[in-house]
């Protein structure tokens, strides 16, 4: 899905130790079958609280549980507790029976988690029947005994414990006009997914076996996705030098520089391939643009493209996995010499296509804007195979900034972008599998203001336009030694434990004096397929940047404007995220 969700969530997540307890406990009494687990251990998401009635015994139970689940997906410490006849203690009921007293309890235990996973409501129906006050006082009943500055996990149910007669409609109404009044309460559609089929119950309350290690996926993924939160708990990474003074842009016709494939030879282990450029580029270029592929691959690795006569930065332009064909933009600073080199993590072939050069020679500016998607084929319809898609952009432009995205593809392929005039040339700009979104970005030359695409195989095509260049456009690209400026994973770049779903990241990514910036955007292992949109933080866009099927790492380098040189950057759903600077664009002193 490439559609932009607007909505924005950023929280503290607070981390709650525990200082005793790493095992699981059992309790039974006579009067309720009850279980207790208490998970230590301290992860990236924080401290979680569980109380629940039999459907969530269920899922203490059978494994993976759904303690396990949320331990896994980066959940901890976590206290869980659920017993057959819990409600939320509105009502007369046993003392052993009321959530709200075993939540009192903990916190009398020191143990206050701010997020909270609730799974009772079949028995406070029941017992309410149908009188949706009722409903509604319950549940704002146990909100209130959880307390302020807490998020809360609330799954709706699929049917009440009333006999015969079923409540379920009128809990459902009560919890979900409850989150709209209070918005620490998520409500989950768990009824909606059980309406789906998949999951065998005797009662429509309760589940097999299987059934229950089943929902606990489901609620782990859901949970997660709606409750983990994005923190900036450091500090933002300090700009890089200046490789090059401020160069304009000299496009070529895309051209095949390096194919390690004709000459029988890859490249890996660590190992780095050197491209010498004299004769194809100016003798006073400070940047190339260049698309990078690999092929041939045996592991998962990446590429980092370089100036070779600096050290290789910590920094990637491409990753890939086994047996995977796939591709990368890169603008790189160029030394004296006009040697471009390639690392590469793992063993595999080597390919380079030339787009264009800096120079302060070079005529073409450039001229940012907001990013807007200009084609999308899944409304105009698929282009044929390796027949050309002409895309209007602009009728005073000679070249495109532009980011290209396929979707699903009936088999594996690749997009080429290029002038329309003449042949396609031997290049490519996104390689992608079967049925799996991909972008890629590239500078393209215009013939009569358009560009072309062709694809190798069926699939969507999205063009993204980043900006134009021209004679008179007013930025030169300043090219700098690539650095890494975010990292969810580490906290570099000061936000941390992930990149939650929606959350809107600010990256200080260029000088104050700066209008766009260039560099690579890497989504890390989403939960489920996922996007990420990078744009000025004083706009919002319907756009993307790179997209990742669910647990995938991908990258793509993209030029996109900033305001007083911040970007911000947000995913549609939880996932690492990286960006690495190469450069940016600066007014020239003539504009």
């Amino acid at each position: 899905m490439l559609k932009r969700v607007h909505s924005v969530f950023i929280a503290v997540a607070l981390v709650i130790p525990v200082a005793h307890v790493t095992t699981a406990a059992e309790e039974v009494s006579a009067a309720s079958s009850t279980k207790y687990v208490v998970d230590g251990t301290t992860r990236p998401f924080g401290a979680i609280s569980v109380i629940g009635d039999s459907v969530m015994l269920g899922s203490l139970t059978y494994g993976p549980t759904l303690v396990e689940q949320l331990a896994s997906h980066g959940w901890g410490p976590i206290r869980a507790r659920a017993g057959m006849g819990y409600s939320t203690g509105h009502l007369a009921v046993p003392a052993w029976a009321k959530a709200s007293g075993w939540l009192e309890k903990w916190r009398s235990e020191g143990w206050d988690a701010p997020n909270v996973i609730v799974n009772v409501g079949v028995n406070d129906a029941g017992l309410c029947g149908a009188n949706y006050e009722c409903s509604v006082n319950s549940i704002n009943f146990l909100i209130d005994e959880i307390g302020e500055n807490h998020r809360v996990f609330w799954p709706n149910i699929t049917r009440s414990a009333a006999g015969a007669r079923d409540y379920q409609e009128v809990w459902n109404t009560a919890l979900n006009d409850v989150a709209a009044a209070r918005p620490e309460l998520i409500v989950w559609d768990w009824a909606s997914l059980y309406a789906g089929g998949g999951f065998p119950s005797g009662d429509r309350i309760h589940l097999s076996p299987d059934g229950y290690r089943e929902r606990n996926r489901h609620i782990a993924e859901a949970a997660t996705a709606m409750m983990v939160s994005t923190t900036l708990s450091g500090k933002h990474v300090a700009l890089p030098n200046e490789s090059g003074n401020p160069a304009a842009f000299s496009p070529v016709t895309p051209i095949r520089v390096l194919d390690t494939r004709r000459i029988g030879t890859t490249f890996g282990n660590e190992g780095v391939v050197r491209v010498d450029l004299q004769g194809l580029v100016p003798v006073d270029t400070t940047a190339v643009a260049v698309n990078l592929t690999t092929t041939g691959t045996s592991q998962s690795g990446f590429f980092t493209a370089f100036d070779c006569a600096t050290t290789k930065p910590d920094v990637s332009h491409l990753n890939h996995a086994p047996q995977q064909d796939r591709g990368g933009f890169a603008i790189i600073s160029m030394p004296a010499s006009h040697e471009l080199c390639v690392y590469s993590y793992a063993d595999s072939h080597v390919i380079i296509d030339l787009q264009g050069s800096f120079s302060p020679a070079a005529s073409l500016g450039f001229d940012p804007m907001t990013p807007a998607r200009i084609l999308d084929t899944r409304r105009t319809g698929r282009p044929e195979i390796f027949s050309p898609l002409r895309v209007p952009v602009s009728p005073t432009a000679l070249v495109a900034s532009v980011t290209l995205t396929v979707v699903g593809a009936d088999e594996p392929g690749f997009l080429t972008a290029y002038p329309c005039a003449g042949m396609v040339p031997d290049v490519s700009n996104v390689n992608y599998l079967t049925d799996e979104p991909v972008a890629g970005s590239a500078f393209v030359p215009l013939t009569d203001g358009d560009l072309c695409v062709v694809t190798s195989s069926s699939v969507d095509v999205i063009v993204d336009l980043n900006g134009t260049f021209s004679d008179d456009a007013p930025l030169r690209f300043v090219s700098s030694n690539p650095r890494r400026l975010l990292d969810t994973r580490s906290g570099i770049g000061g936000w941390t434990p992930i990149h939650a779903k929606n959350a809107r990241i600010e990256v200080p990514a260029a000088p104050p004096t700066a209008e766009a910036v260039t560099g690579t955007f890497t989504i890390v292992e989403p939960l489920s397929q996922a996007f990420l949109v990078a744009e000025p933080c004083d706009s919002m866009t319907d756009t993307s940047v790179v997209n990742s099927i669910a647990g995938g790492v991908l990258a793509n380098t993209a030029t996109i404007p900033v305001s007083d040189g911040a970007l911000c950057i947000t995913t549609s759903q939880p996932t690492h995220t990286l960006f690495d600077v190469s450069g940016w664009w600066v007014p020239s002193q003539d504009s």
